[in-house]
């Protein structure tokens, strides 16, 4: 819905560390060791409960406050990809025709697809719209159609 046009597609390890400075839940690959606090550090299958028990031959990595965006962050546990765009995205305030709005189906599979809830005033709520669900082919192309001008 953002318009983000993908060209790369990378571990979320890799972005989280690159453009956040820290993982951030991701799954730390093969290899690395990650320092979780003065005294605990986490790997893929282990954790260490001192800098003296990790092992030389994995490499260090100290998480560091970067600035950025909260939308940046993994919004779960356990992430392996992260997929960005060197152009960005066009996100901006779109308006949708009243009518349209219940033409708008989410879900996955096709069979579990359900329009947004709308309450007696007309206004959709909050929580059909809290939930990260896949928009089908058809609202897809009503997006289309009303944002192929932007």
């Amino acid at each position: 819905m953002a318009r983000l046009e993908v060209t790369h597609k990378e571990r979320a390890f890799d972005y989280c560390i690159r453009e956040l400075g820290s993982h951030y839940r991701s799954l730390i690959p093969e290899g690395v060791v990650v320092k979780a606090s003065d005294t605990f550090f986490c790997a893929k299958d282990a954790s260490y409960k001192s800098l003296q028990s990790v092992p030389e031959n994995l490499t260090m990595i100290i998480p560091v406050d970067k600035p950025h965006c909260k939308h940046q962050e993994p919004f779960n546990c356990c992430a392996e990809w992260a997929v960005w765009g060197k152009n960005g995205s066009v996100i901006q305030p779109r308006l949708i025709p009243d009518e349209l709005v219940p033409l708008l189906r989410f879900g996955y599979p096709k069979s579990k697809e359900k329009p947004l809830q709308i309450n007696s005033k007309g206004v959709v709520l909050a929580q059909s719209i809290a939930a990260t669900r896949r928009l089908s082919e058809e609202s897809a192309m009503i997006f289309e159609g009303l944002f192929e001008n932007i």
